[in-house]
This record gives C-alpha cells, structure tokens and sequence, in this order.
C-alpha cells in the first residue's frame, strides 16, 4: 500500500502554523484546514502551504489538499474578505451576476496563495436570530434563492481557481442548542428539511460542487438512532448521494472538545465521510491513529478507503501543479463590487437621509458607531470605516464606542449629546445589538435627548426589531469601509437603498 492510500488519509487536519507538520507527514495526513485569517497574510499563507507540500512529497504522500476556512480557529466558513459584499447583502440583490463577481474574486485572492479549496458558501438559512455566529454568511431565508444565489458563488470561486465545500447539510439554519446530551439537534419534520434546509443543497449539488460538509448535529427526522448526522450512513449514502446524486467529496463536521477523536473519525469514514475535520492537531493525529488500527484490524474495509482515495485524486489531478502567479485584481471588477455593496443597502422602514441633505449641512446630526471586538474578523476595518462616515457625512458629530461598551462610555455619550441644541438628530450603527444588551441601553440614552433618531444594523438585520420607535431602520449586511461609505451616502441624500429583505424581522411591517 502506497503512504498516499493509508487510512490515515481521511483526515482533513488544522494547520495554524508550522508546527504539526511533520508529524502531519509521518502520520499520512495530506489534507491540511488553514485558518481564514491568513488571508490578511497572503504571503504567509503561501508560505505555510508551500512548506506543507514539500513535507508531503518528502514523506511520499504525492499532492495534499490545501483548504481555508474559518477565521482564527480554521473550521466551516467564508476567510474575512470585507471588501466585497456579504452572502446575505447578495441576497438582498437577489444578483446572481453579483454572487458569481463576488465567488470569483475571492476565489482569486485564494488560489494566488496556493489555496485548492475553500469551506463557503454557507447553505444554512438565515431564519435563526439567535445564531451566536450570526446570519451574515447565509443567502437569506428563501431556500429557492438560497440555492440559485449559492450555485453562482460556487461557479464563481471555480472561475476565481478554487474548488468550493458547500454546508453544512442537511442544513443548520434552525437548530437547538445545548439541548440534546451537549449536540445541537434539528427537530424538524422530513417535510420540512426537504422543502426548506435541504432544498439549497439540492440545487447546488445538482449544478455542480466539488465537496460537502456533513454538520455534526443531530437530525432525528433523518437518522432514528443516536448518531450525528455527519456519523450517519442514512444522512450521507442516503440522502446526499442516492437521493441528490452527488459524487464528489463528502466531509465530516469537526468534533467538540468533550468528544474523542478516534472513535468520532471510524464512525464518521463508516458512514461514508472521505474526510473527517479536525481544527485541533492533537485530535487530527488521534483520529489518524485509530483509523490506520481500524484499517489493520477489517473495522474500516479496504474499498471504502479506496473509493474516498480515488475521489481526493480526482479532485487533485484537476487541481494546477504550479503555484498560481499573483496578480491584481481589476479595478473595474473591484469598483463593480463596491457598487454592489452599495446597491445592497435595505431600507426596513421610514427615512434615512439626515434632514440637513439638501444643504449638505451636517452639523447638526450625530452618528454613534458600535466597533467590533478586537477579536472580530473585521475589527480591522473600524478605523476605515470612522474616516469613510466622515468623508460622506461631513461636518456631523460622530463618536465610535467599543460593541460591549463599558459603563464608562454612558458618561462619554452624554458629555457629548447633552448640549442643548446641539444635535437634532442621530443616526446610530449597531454591530449585533441583539447579542449585545448595552447597546440598546446607549441607544436609549441618545434617544433621551435626540428624539429624532435613525438605526443602521450594520451587520445583523434583526437587531432593527430592538428599535420601534427610530423615525428610519436600515441594514448594511456587513462591517467595512465600502458598507460605511454606502451607509453615509444613504444619511447624506446622496443616494437610495436598492435590496430588498432577505429575512423577516418580526414586529417590523416591511
């Protein structure tokens, strides 16, 4: 047997550094997660995948897989690419020209470092306010737009030069959480799956992907005994091959810190999983372990590592042998997708242009800005997007303030709007208001004494819900520079939103 035909080859590892590779190569892994965040570096990453195909070919494991995801913590999800427009602010474009400008793009900026796969889009439905991870990276709540939206991303990161791993199915969009022995479940009906979370899936797999990523979750309706779905030969051989045809790459969700590791990966490569996700080293090598004692033992038989190894050499011989040339990106598809994040603004009710527009007098407007957590993917543009509001709304009054701010910051906001007549309307930019209860406190503090007030949900729409009296509710679907300079042109009079509502804030009469 070949080192490239080993067990131990079902194992997609997390590789945030150096580090783990060598002992990556000794234990036949050739599938490497690095972690979004890279993308800020690309020389770095680079670097990193290039190291790690010169420890693979010298250990004999012929081509790895060079895969993205995630920000920090490589896992499922689009890398930070803030300059181009959201899956759900595409969604409120309802542009399957501007899904696929926006796949190619990033797919470009992937594949000039190395890069052969990326784990977006996201097919999950945007329906769950209480996604902790929020709803930005989903197409909306339409499952039939969700899936025309998702097939363009999908053609446009091939376009760009990479492969896309499309998830999490059956779809994650309305699950429960720490509910169920520690696992989130999905207590839905068959019906429902197969009308709604599955039906994105659907009409991806069947204008072509190259992977999909098997949520670890629990779907009752799917599969009756105990087992996660990306453990499930029901949910994978069932209904993601037989019953939607798909033919390529199957992935197994990565494991919780409680779980282990050796039995999570037999159980997810029985199932049909051809790569089982790993964030954490020293789980990616316990899992390689316990499937190379399984292949010799008859647990995992030889053909169905041989069908997983013929699918990963596939997938790689179409994948090119040289690393790409970087090169830049033209500024008229850059300039198309800032308009597309401008045109994606949705008005939710009322007014947005400050009344000084006409004038273009500002003086009399204030704008509180909510900033991400240092640790956010897009706490980077914070400073660019203060400069952008300036630009666009000159002369107003504008305050940046941490988003959990500190009670500190209630004396800061008052010294500044207190001032009798100072300030006759404000605008307030929310960054997760609804996760986030002492924004709402501040608002209602610049409610007090600027009656007159506008909210902007900059990233997540449903934190509009939190507002009913504001004169005029927006959302931005997204934290940049190109979504402020959107956002101050729609308070500026400059221009008007254009996207529709790709979810339903209840209590708002849209």
């Amino acid at each position: 047997m070949t080192r490239s035909a080993r067990a131990s080859g079902m194992i997609l590892g997390g590789l945030r550094d150096a580090s783990p590779l060598m002992a990556y190569a000794r234990a036949g892994i050739r599938a490497y997660l690095f972690p979004g965040s890279l993308v800020r570096e690309p020389e770095k990453l680079a670097s990193l995948i290039s190291a790690a195909r010169r420890s693979a070919e010298l250990a004999g494991l012929g081509k790895i897989l060079a895969v993205v995801g995630g920000n920090e913590v490589p896992a499922f999800g689009l890398p930070p690419f803030p300059q181009f427009p959201t899956p759900l602010g595409l969604a409120s474009l309802k542009s399957v020209k501007a899904a696929r400008l926006a796949g190619s793009l990033i797919g470009n900026c992937l594949a000039s470092s190395g890069v052969d796969m990326v784990l977006a889009p996201r097919l999950d439905l945007a329906s769950d306010p209480k996604d902790p991870t929020g709803v930005l990276e989903g197409f909306g709540e339409d499952g039939r737009l969700a899936g025309i939206l998702g097939a363009a991303y999908v053609h446009g990161l091939v376009r760009g030069g990479v492969t896309s791993c499309i998830g999490r199915f059956p779809g994650l969009g309305a699950i429960c959480r720490d509910c169920y022995e520690s696992m989130p479940f999905i207590a839905l009906p068959v019906e429902r799956l197969e009308r709604c979370e599955m039906r994105p899936f659907a009409q991806v797999v069947s204008s072509g992907v190259a992977a999909v990523l098997v949520g670890r979750v629990l779907v009752p309706a799917l599969e009756s005994e105990h087992l996660p779905a990306s453990a499930s030969a029901r949910v994978i051989e069932g209904r993601l091959r037989e019953s939607f045809g798909f033919r390529g790459i199957v992935i197994g969700d990565d494991i919780s810190p409680e779980e282990e590791p050796g039995k999570a990966a037999v159980l997810g490569a029985l199932a049909g999983c051809d790569l089982c996700l790993y964030s954490r080293p020293d789980d990616a090598l316990a899992a390689a372990a316990a499937l190379e004692k399984a292949a010799a033992t008859g647990e995992l038989p030889t053909v169905r590592m041989e069908v997983s190894r013929r699918r990963m050499d596939a997938l790689l011989l179409a994948r090119p042998v040289a690393l790409p040339t970087r090169s830049p990106l033209s500024a008229g598809r850059l300039g198309k997708a800032r308009r597309d994040i401008e045109d994606s603004r949705s008005v939710l009710r009322g007014s947005l242009a400050c009344s000084g527009a006409e004038r273009k007098d500002f003086s009399s407007a204030f704008i509180l800005v909510f900033l991400p957590p240092r640790d956010a993917p897009d706490s980077c543009e914070a400073d660019g997007v203060l400069t952008a509001l300036r630009s666009e709304v000159p002369g107003a009054g504008i305050l940046g303030l941490p988003a959990e701010p500190e009670p500190k910051a209630t004396d800061e906001l008052a010294r500044l709007i207190a001032p009798q007549g100072r300030f006759t309307e404000a605008a307030i930019l929310t960054y997760d208001a609804h996760f986030r209860p002492a924004q709402e406190g501040l608002a209602r503090l610049v409610e007090e004494f600027i009656p007159l007030f506008r909210i902007v949900a900059m990233r997540d729409p449903y934190d509009a819900a939190f507002f009913p009296s504001a004169i005029g509710l927006a959302a931005a679907y997204g934290f940049s520079e190109g979504s402020a300079v959107a956002v101050g042109r729609l308070l500026s009079g400059k221009s008007k939103a254009r996207g529709g509502h790709p979810v339903e804030v209840i209590g708002l009469e849209i």
